[in-house]
């Protein structure tokens, strides 16, 4: 079952004229020109959980915007399933293939005459070769297979990030609830229309209507409805648009209209340019306005788009840069509050990675770490439990004693491998990105499969993975850290992985040295380094040499 806050496809059929700026918060994952050879891995690389866009671009002379002349989208899973010859799947209303070594595309109707590419008529189709040639039709243009006026497009949304996943959540509480994570800021719109917002949101979102925030926490927008206050609110938590999540009344194209008119006036006033744009295009795409774009307001936006630009290389995110663009990039620079003014006291949380101390409440001999209410309770059961039944100690402070529970903390080296890895996790739940050296990773990695803050297990896994990978891909000299930090806290299968590396590392005839030996395994256990040297003499060339003799 879809998570609800699972990103939704944006559309279903083909799609013509379309600007990339609709596209908000997609990766640019692959843009060629049609002369260019794509292969079966370019598209196959895609994680299977992901949304996938193809489409094709005209760009005769590099200056005729980014617009997407047919495109069409669905579930990775399902559009590059691998189909034998005469075989197609069909998803999201359309007929979708892709044969490896022969084409990838995507058609209306059941596709009848297909040797390698779609050579069949009509106009809402797209067919590329896979079997290194160029081309080969983008609609009704065909044999295109040097040209370089059209161009490949592959647009990718990964599935939601862990912050992503708990905002989503936040958004959907009461309000009586909301007020447990940190400042709130009543939104005033026409007549009685109001919504609650977390300043911590809205300070990373759009600083522009931050600053008119009142001393009593309102704001009011004129001339917006209370669906238009709806919508921006649901934007600002989970970046889905009002196409994104309907109404009742979605069927009724002149009510959606309004809704997105109304979104992008709110988008002008807030300073969100990429979200007033991306509600412009989807205007423009619908033909309910002409294609005139809205104002820039900086001189980098004057310029004129063209495929070619680094903003649509690989890798770049559509409407990625100042606050405002979406999701994560956003939230992420609340990790600046952490250390420098800018956040409000109310909105914050002090972790101390330790047991309460004594009655006279010192526990400065424990780490501590700042975090923002919001952030943890929309990442974590365990703080969203806490907070939301204000079991909070004064001040706002809470003790995690599990820290030292577990072992994961003790003194001097060990205090401050131990605060780097909390500090680690932390950075992970604000960008859903791991940032990790072999040093703490051994640590990071008992934190996240204990799970004892209770967060999603999706992530938890995949993080937990990289840990282990950054671990065994230590150094020397990190290795042997890397093995007995691993026994200490019980990791097996880490331990013997560590050690079969370090073998192999110390098996080198450069490595092979007294010593590099003696600092390489100073820090092993009595039964790890008889472990160390079984690994050895097993990898020993002389060991192998007499295998074989007696084989």
């Amino acid at each position: 079952m879809e998570s609800s806050c699972a990103y939704r496809v944006p559309f279903a059929g083909v799609r013509e004229e379309t600007p990339l700026e609709t596209f908000l918060g997609w990766t640019v994952h692959y843009n060629e020109v049609y002369r260019a050879a794509t292969r079966a891995q370019d598209l196959e690389s895609i994680d299977e959980d992901s949304i996938i866009l193809a489409g094709a671009a005209h760009d005769e002379d590099g200056t005729t915007g980014l617009v997407l002349d047919t495109c069409a989208c669905g579930r990775s899973k399902a559009v590059l399933q691998n189909c034998q010859r005469w075989q197609q799947t069909e998803h999201n209303g359309l007929i979708w293939y892709l044969e490896r070594g022969r084409a990838f595309g995507f058609a209306e109707e059941a596709i009848q005459r297909r040797g390698g590419a779609d050579i069949a008529e009509g106009p809402r189709r797209l067919s590329w070769h896979l079997d290194g040639q160029g081309g080969y039709r983008a609609g009704w243009i065909e044999h295109l297979n040097h040209d370089t006026s059209w161009r490949k497009l592959v647009l990718t949304r990964d599935r939601p990030s862990l912050i992503a996943c708990g905002l989503h959540r936040l958004w959907q509480l009461p309000a009586e609830e909301t007020a447990a994570y940190g400042n709130c800021v009543r939104l005033h719109g026409d007549g009685s229309a109001s919504q609650l917002v977390h300043s911590s949101i809205l300070r990373c979102r759009s600083p522009a209507l931050c600053s008119f925030v009142t001393e009593q926490r309102t704001l009011h927008l004129p001339g917006i409805t209370s669906t238009g206050l709806e919508d921006l609110v649901a934007f600002l938590y989970t970046a889905q648009l009002p196409w994104d999540r309907p109404g009742p009344d979605a069927e009724a194209e002149d009510s959606l209209e309004q809704r997105v008119s109304e979104l992008r006036h709110v988008a002008s006033v807030a300073e969100m340019g990429a979200l007033e744009r991306c509600c412009h295009g989807w205007l423009v795409t619908l033909g309910h306005i002409s294609s005139k774009p809205p104002p820039q307001k900086s001189e980098e936006a004057l310029e004129t788009p063209s495929w070619s630009s680094h903003k649509v290389a690989p890798g770049a995110v559509v409407g990625r840069g100042p606050p405002g663009a979406v999701l994560e990039d956003d939230v992420a620079t609340l990790v600046e509050e952490l250390s420098g003014p800018g956040g409000l006291k109310e909105d914050m949380v002090t972790l101390v990675l330790g047991r309460r101390d004594d009655a006279s409440g010192d526990s400065t001999a424990s780490p501590r770490l700042e975090a923002h209410r919001l952030v943890l309770g929309a990442c974590s059961g365990f703080f969203a439990a806490a907070l939301s039944s204000k079991f909070l100690e004064r001040d706002g402070i809470v003790h995690l004693g599990f820290v030292e529970e577990q072992g994961l903390r003790g003194d001097g080296a060990k205090l401050e491998i131990a605060r780097s890895a909390f500090r680690r996790l932390l950075h992970f739940l604000y960008t859903g990105k791991l940032d990790v050296d072999a040093a703490c990773a051994v640590d990071l990695l008992a934190l996240l499969q204990g799970n004892f803050l209770q967060l999603d297990e999706t992530h938890v896994a995949r993080a937990c993975a990289a840990c282990e990978t950054t671990a065994l891909a230590g150094t020397l000299r990190e290795l042997p850290e890397v093995a007995r930090r691993a026994e200490e806290l019980g990791f097996d299968d880490l331990t013997a992985a560590a050690l079969s590396r370090l073998a192999e590392l110390l098996s080198e005839k450069h490595a092979c040295q007294a010593l590099a030996v003696k600092g390489a395994t100073a820090k092993l256990s009595h039964s790890l380094l008889v472990d160390l040297v079984a690994l050895l003499v097993e990898k020993s060339p002389i060991r192998q040499v007499a295998r074989v003799e007696t084989l």
